[in-house]
């Protein structure tokens, strides 16, 4: 997998292996990284989850990495966003560590009973088992709820600037910096959210995909706003771009057509599952291969790495990484971020 500005794997052996900068992650010195069951990483802070129900965090301490002050026992899952992380435990309660401001305190949100969690670019966000939800961190970004109805919610995601639920009866709600998605009669007073099978925002826009297939995006136009698509079995976006995967196999971008957007350079046909990172994109296809395009640079340009026989495929913040039905692996993009590293005997990348 790649963050922010780190690569990472979970080997074969449960160890870890993180690369890039040494405050992005990449300095698992002072924890220990074995007998790791899962793990992922935000902008500058990792966390594992191991297969004793405990966790550990590394990295950047004001983003994630120091998580002296949670307990980090029995728990289920780990999510970090780009400023804190988040740790579900197995009695319904969570733990938030991290930059205070944005979602890394989360002393005035009371988190028991909670289904699942996640954190985004300036917010955290639980869903209850009661089908509430909470958000908290920059209020500006989500964290004021003040204007939505977070009651009878079957999902819930945020972002880098506004969030959206999925509620029970297949209506919607989006809310945040109403630059970017968040206010739908700014953009797009005629887009009805209703019938709604999924409902996503990333860097600049929010779109939802309904159970007709049809789907529609708001926000920032020059970054995907203002589209619309029929027979879509499925939406990803990532900072600056979107792909939409068909019912019959193939893919349509849209955004900066720098990082992602523009796919003229790829077939995009016979697709199993697509993603959006931050500067370029990724197709598996169902025959194990696999296409990538956006700025070159930062991983839109895979020329140089064997995309056969692929298990899964990623691109983060400025590189891509992809893990083969072999056990090996390789990450290409921008060195400093993680790229150019060979791999073998990995479980998750």
């Amino acid at each position: 997998m790649c963050g922010k500005y780190q690569c990472a794997a979970l080997k074969s052996d449960s160890t870890v292996e993180v690369w890039g900068p040494w405050w992005g992650g990449a300095d698992t010195s002072r924890v220990d990284v074995t007998n790791v069951a899962n793990m992922m990483c935000g902008r500058t802070a990792c966390v594992a989850l191991k297969k004793d129900d405990t966790a550990v965090a590394w990295g950047d301490s004001q983003n994630g990495g120091d998580a002296s002050g949670a307990d980090l026992t029995n728990v289920k899952d780990i999510m970090c966003g780009s400023s804190a992380c988040i740790a579900l435990k197995k009695d319904g309660t969570a733990e938030a560590w991290g930059d205070a401001r944005y979602g890394g305190d989360a002393s005035g949100v009371a988190l028991t009973n909670v289904a699942s969690v996640m954190c985004a670019e300036k917010v955290c966000v639980a869903l209850k088992n009661d089908a509430t939800a909470q958000v908290w961190g920059d209020a500006k970004y989500g964290a004021d709820t003040s204007n939505v109805d977070l009651t009878n919610v079957a999902s819930i995601m945020c972002g880098n600037h506004a969030c959206a639920a999925l509620k029970t009866d297949g209506t919607a709600e989006t809310w945040g910096h109403d630059g970017y998605g968040n206010d739908i009669t700014r953009y797009a007073a005629n887009v009805a959210l209703t019938n709604v099978k999924d409902i996503i925002c990333g860097g600049h826009i929010c779109v939802v995909l309904r159970n007709d297939g049809t789907a529609e995006s708001w926000g920032i136009t020059s970054y995907g706003g203002g589209a619309s698509f029929t027979n879509v079995k499925d939406i990803n976006c990532g900072y600056y771009a979107c792909i939409a995967v068909k019912n019959d196999g193939t893919a349509e971008t849209f955004g900066h057509t720098m990082f992602g957007g523009d796919s003229s350079s790829v077939t995009l046909t016979n697709i199993a599952t697509a993603t959006c990172g931050d500067h370029a994109c990724s197709a598996l296809k169902n025959d194990g291969t696999a296409e990538v395009w956006g700025d070159a640079g930062r991983g839109g340009d895979a020329s140089g790495v064997t995309l056969t026989n692929v298990a899964s495929i990623m691109c983060g913040g400025s590189a891509c990484a992809v893990l083969r039905n072999d056990g090996t692996g390789e990450t290409w993009g921008a060195s400093a971020w993680g790229a150019g590293v060979q791999l073998t005997n990995i479980k998750m990348c």
